[in-house]
């Protein structure tokens, strides 16, 4: 349950969030978390995104990223690993986001 789920190149292309700029263009879930592999990529990805004004809740900071971690949530996902939750305040809303840490490529695993 702790180690990486590695799933084919084009899987990891696509995974849920990817494209998002702002935190209300990938809405997450327990079931539907941001996916990436391993704190290192996942944070910077967190703590790139925007509010709908533009603001940035952590500046693109990484480490303000992990410091808004809640906890988890238990197994959930695709693949059924710890989903972690973040809290992001925004103006127009304090959004909660699941994310997944374990989702991983051939590549982005062996780095995990």
């Amino acid at each position: 349950m702790f180690s990486p789920s590695v799933v084919s190149d084009a899987e990891y292309a696509a995974r849920w969030g990817i494209a998002a700029t702002t935190f209300a263009e990938a809405p997450t879930s327990k079931q539907r978390p941001l996916e990436d592999c391993g704190l290192d990529l996942l944070l910077p990805r967190l703590a790139a995104l925007k509010c709908n004004d533009g603001s940035a809740p952590f500046n693109g900071d990484a480490n303000a990223a992990h410091n808004s971690r809640r906890g988890n949530v238990g197994p959930g996902g695709r693949c059924g690993r710890i989903i972690d939750v973040y809290i992001a305040p925004c103006p127009e809303a304090e959004y909660e986001v699941f994310a997944d840490m374990y989702f991983c490529s051939q590549a982005t695993a062996e780095h995990f």
